[in-house]
Order: structure tokens, then C-alpha cells, then sequence
């Protein structure tokens, strides 16, 4: 048997790759995109499509013939579909009959009693609940913090927490890590959730209705509790040895990409619900004058620490000479002021550097690319933006060619909003 470390985080960094293929890659075939508030598929409704879904919170009653994309505060599928689930928010709630796998993140997580999942159900949160009856077709994966099952799981169980107990049934060979103390009290109970979460207790619990066919091997400090922990458990201690072998892969780069661009995705999707105009405006100067956007862009790139610098030395030096003519409150709001600014100039940057720019030479290009494809689809928003978001994800990560195309997406988007900050902050010119 491999161990349990080097098999947790390699099926982890599988499954991952494969959401952000799946996440990442613009959509092939048709696609239905839903947004609102609170976002409703109702009983009797059908989609013969793959569902794209934003919103505050999103309910799926009816029936989806294809896979489901959903980020919301709160999302809940209850009804059917026939494809894979995935879903991020703070709360992703599975009572229905899903097809495929089932991917989801956010804090509470959990399956109801009417849930069936037809393969594998991989999940990453603070808690994660599997109420009786509810059934896993595959293998289920959860890294978090605790998750407490009560339903089926076919296959096997893999992961990685601080609690866990199980009450349903596991039909594969299983290993976790389980590395919680039990005498700590639980402070879930504290954090506010759309839905309740239960309270593990740490370390691995195993009651007396759970049913484990397999082998379950689990790493922690401690026993199993419950009267159920007897038979086919094998425990092994955590040693320094497979800490300092399991570090390299703790760090890998691939999580936080991926995560960078599911994130840049759902906050476009949001921007072009809140402020199509907006961003519209902005992709079609960089589409009209690319040059001199970018060129203003390196401008402002350069005189960037320059701005900075001055705004802190004028705020200092206001500062000391108010305080000389001894007029102390009014040198202390001056150097206030300045640090204000200061900051407000590099949050600009940042935001513009790490979100926005991405976002507009993002729909820029996504529309360059649609034209030649798909020129009827290329005048929207949402499908050139995931199109040309996924274009500069494959582009980024190429060596050299990255590197340059990172730095192009950068000065086109700086020099972007440079022209939009003068057009609100600059002089107005004056209208008969």
C-alpha cells in the first residue's frame, strides 16, 4: 500500500488539474449562462444544456442534460442532472441526483438525505456533512477541516482534516490523515453559516453503524475513538521523515493558480453583471489603441514609486513644519492624509494589476478570438470573457512567453485605467 501522505496530495493534485481543465477551457458545445439575485430552475423546467449559474443564491429544482457551473453565496442542487457538478460558495448544498462527479468548494458543504452522485465527489472546505442514505457512486476526496459521514460511499475515501467521523458505509481501501485533538472543543458552532454545521469532534471517530468494507489506513497522534474502531484499522504516527517529503508537494504552485483564475473568472462574471458598461468601455480602448494604451501604461509603471515617494516626502515634510509652528493636530491630519493616499495609490495598483487589467485585455481578447470562430457570439460579455480569461491562464504559464505576455496584460490595463482616472479626475472641457 503507498502512503498515505504521497497518495492524499498526488489523487489531490489530479482531481485539481482536472477542475481547472474543465473550470479554465472556454465552453465547446452549448452553453445556457443564468444571473440574478436569487436565481431559480424550477421543477418543471428542462435544460438541454450545459448551465453556467451566478447569483447571490442558486437553486437548481429541475433538470439539467449536461454539467452545471455554479458560484454563489449559497448554492443547492435538488433537482437532476445528468452531467458533473461544479460549485463554489459559502455554502453548497447536494439533494439531488447528480450523473457524474460532484467538485465543490466553500465553508459548509454538505449532501442531503435524497442525494446520489453517480462517481466520484471531491471536495474542499471548512466542513463537510453526508447525511444518511445519501450515496457516493465513486471515491470520495475532502481536504478541510472536519466532515462528518453518515452516508455511502462506494469506493474509496481519501483526505486530509483535523476531524472526522464516519457513521455510513465505505466500500474501498482508505486512506486519510487525521491529525485533530480531540480534547480541543469545536468552534464551529461560532461561525455563521447559511447552513448549521455539525461538530466533530478531532482526530477519527468511527461509530458503530459505520460499515467499512476495506482497508482503512489513517496517520494520526492518536487512536480511533468509537465502538466502531475495530477490525481492518491500521494507524500510523506522523514522522519528520514523511513531513519533510510531503512539503514540496504542500507547496506546490498549481493550487494557487488555479484558484487565481476560477477566482478572476467568478469576479468578471460579477463586473460584467454590476458594471457591463464599464468594462466594455474599458476593453474597447484597449481594443481601439492598443500602442498608446500600452505606452501610457509603461509611463505610469515608471512613475509609479516616483508618485509614491513625493506623496510620502510632501506628507512628512508638511508634517514637521505644522509641528514647528506647533499646530500638532493639524500636522498629525496632514501625515494621515498622505499615508491615505499613499495607500489608495498602491491598492490601485495592485488591484488593477492583479484583477482589473487581467479582466479588460481578458474580454479584448476573447473577442479577438471569437470573431474568427464565432463571430455572432463575440459582441457579448460573459463568453469572451471566460474565452479570453482561459487563453491568458494557457499563455501565462509558458516560459519566457509568459513572462511577456503577463507584462503586456499589465500595461494595457494600467494604461486603460489611467485614461479612465483622467477623464473623471482630469479637467473637463467645457460644453457650449
Amino acid at each position: 500500500m503507498k502512503r498515505t501522505g504521497e497518495r492524499t496530495h498526488v489523487v489531490a493534485l489530479t482531481r485539481a488539474l482536472s477542475v481547472s481543465i474543465l473550470l479554465v477551457a472556454a465552453p465547446s458545445g452549448a452553453v445556457e449562462f443564468r444571473a440574478g439575485q436569487h436565481l431559480v430552475i424550477g421543477p418543471d423546467e428542462v435544460i438541454l444544456d450545459d448551465l453556467y449559474a451566478t447569483g447571490e443564491t442558486i437553486t437548481v429544482e429541475g433538470r439539467v442534460e449536461g454539467d452545471v457551473i455554479a458560484s454563489a453565496r449559497e448554492v443547492r442542487m435538488n433537482g437532476e442532472l445528468t452531467g458533473d457538478l461544479m460549485a463554489c460558495g459559502q455554502a453548497v448544498v447536494v439533494n439531488g441526483r447528480v450523473g457524474d462527479d460532484v467538485r465543490i468548494a466553500g465553508m459548509a458543504l454538505k449532501l442531503g438525505p435524497r442525494a446520489s452522485i453517480g462517481d466520484d465527489l471531491v471536495s474542499a472546505g471548512l466542513s463537510l456533512e453526508t447525511e444518511a442514505d445519501s450515496l457516493t457512486g465513486g471515491s470520495l476526496l475532502f481536504a478541510g477541516f472536519q466532515a462528518l459521514l453518515a452516508g455511502d460511499v462506494q469506493e474509496s475515501l481519501l483526505g486530509s482534516m483535523s476531524a472526522l467521523e464516519i457513521r455510513g458505509g465505505v466500500g474501498g481501501d482508505s486512506e486519510v490523515e487525521v491529525e485533530g485533538d480531540p480534547n480541543v472543543p469545536s468552534f464551529v458552532r461560532f461561525i455563521p453559516s447559511p447552513v448549521p454545521m455539525p461538530e466533530v469532534p478531532g482526530g477519527l471517530t468511527i461509530a458503530d453503524s459505520a460499515r467499512i468494507a476495506g482497508s482503512f489506513e489513517y496517520v494520526s497522534s492518536t487512536e480511533a475513538r468509537g465502538s466502531g474502531a475495530t477490525g481492518r484499522l491500521t494507524r500510523r504516527e506522523p514522522t519528520p521523515t514523511e513531513a519533510a517529503e510531503t512539503e514540496p508537494r504542500r507547496r506546490s504552485e498549481w493550487p494557487g493558480r488555479l484558484f487565481k483564475w476560477l477566482g478572476l473568472i467568478a469576479l468578471g462574471l460579477l463586473l460584467a453583471w454590476w458594471f457591463p458598461g464599464w468594462l466594455n468601455d474599458r476593453s474597447g480602448d484597449v481594443q481601439s489603441r492598443p500602442l498608446p494604451l500600452a505606452g501610457l501604461g509603461l509611463l505610469g509603471l515608471a512613475a509609479l514609486p516616483v508618485a509614491a515617494m513625493l506623496i510620502f516626502a510632501l506628507a512628512v515634510g508638511l508634517a514637521i513644519v505644522l509641528g514647528m509652528l506647533q499646530l500638532g493636530n493639524l500636522a498629525a491630519l496632514v501625515l494621515v492624509i498622505g499615508l491615505v493616499d499613499l495607500a489608495f495609490l498602491v491598492l490601485l495598483f495592485w488591484m488593477t494589476a492583479a484583477y482589473l487589467a487581467p479582466l479588460i485585455v481578458g474580454l479584448c481578447s476573447g473577442r479577438w478570438v471569437l470573431k474568427r470562430f464565432a463571430e455572432e457570439k463575440a459582441a457579448g460579455l460573459v463568453l469572451p470573457l471566460i474565452a479570453g480569461l482561459a487563453l491568458l491562464a494557457i499563455l501565462r504559464y509558458i516560459p519566457w512567453l509568459g513572462f511577456l505576455v503577463g507584462l503586456a496584460v499589465l500595461l494595457l490595463g494600467w494604461g486603460a485605467i489611467l485614461v479612465w482616472l483622467w477623464s473623471r479626475l482630469g479637467p473637463q472641457t467645457a460644453t457650449s
